[in-house]
């Protein structure tokens, strides 16, 4: 998984991850939904925007670097400037290019001018990420940018297990980290085997998602690989689309609890927003 698309997902299940790094409250990340979307002009997809449900938060456009190139800001501007003109609902545009570390910004150039007024924000991971972070998605950029020992970034890893063992933690989550966690650990420390990662950190259960023997046949090697690739593919079919299935849920979930304060507010009562929104009413009685 390529370091960019790799970044873009953990801010697409975690936008507080995202919120974080900017500087703004993760309590905000209940209005934001992250995006891919592409502009009419010249076909423009513009991997990176959060989108916020309330006028008066920004948009953030964001783009994230890897590697050196002079014509980050220009690009970061003309897909803002186009995403403007055929999105005028959103008042407030914030542009950020989030490079791993200072040494890969080669500056702003003429654009100079919009750095400093903080129309356009450079961030540099290395420097603003919290090595005592509890955040999921701090903690995998953490593991991506940072030169560090196997050693070291094992017990990274446990922490991170530990958080996501919490039963509070939705399944679908669940699954979704761990696959990135072994994602991060294989290509860093190459040419370490998903075998002795599971042995060091014990995670067999990225692959136990029904009890399924096949899959576990697959993930230690123990089927001819050309059997193996082909029954690789469909089961990873029906895994995405239980797992798009799980995700689905957990949003719709968390939508119907973040309407919860403004139902009260308008006078209706526990028991009416319960039986309204199909949930629980210990569960929204919950809700503050």
């Amino acid at each position: 998984m390529k370091t960019d698309k790799l970044i873009y997902s953990i801010f697409q299940e975690s936008p507080e991850t995202a919120l974080a790094l900017l500087g703004y409250d993760e309590a905000l990340s209940r209005h934001y939904a992250f995006q891919s979307i592409e502009v009419k002009e010249k076909s423009y997809r513009i991997d990176g925007v959060l989108l916020p449900d309330l006028p008066d938060l920004p948009v953030v456009i964001l783009e994230i670097q890897f590697q050196v190139d002079e014509f980050i800001y220009e690009r970061i501007l003309s897909e803002t400037l186009i995403f403007r003109a055929q999105n005028r609902q959103f008042p407030q545009t914030q542009m950020v290019v989030m490079f791993a570390s200072r040494n890969l910004d080669t500056g702003a150039g003429m654009f100079e001018p919009l750095v400093k007024s903080g129309a356009i924000r450079p961030i540099y991971l290395s420097e603003v990420l919290n090595e005592e972070t509890r955040n999921l998605g701090q903690m995998l950029l953490l593991l991506t940018v940072k030169k560090s020992s196997l050693a070291s970034d094992l017990e990274v890893a446990k922490t991170f297990k530990e958080i996501l063992d919490k039963p509070e933690t939705p399944y679908a989550r669940k699954r979704f980290f761990l696959n990135l966690l072994v994602n991060v650990f294989l290509e860093k420390h190459e040419p370490l085997t998903y075998q002795e990662l599971e042995a060091m950190i014990k995670m067999e259960e990225i692959f136990d998602f029904s009890n399924n023997r096949l899959v576990h046949d697959i993930a230690r090697h123990t089927i001819a690989p050309e059997i193996a690739k082909e029954l690789a593919k469909d089961i990873a079919k029906d895994m995405a689309k239980d797992i798009a299935k799980d995700m689905a849920q957990e949003i719709a979930r968390s939508k119907q609890l973040a309407e919860i304060p403004a139902l009260r507010r308008f006078g209706l009562t526990n028991e009416q927003i319960a039986e309204a929104l199909q949930l629980p009413l210990e569960e929204v009685q919950s809700v503050p």
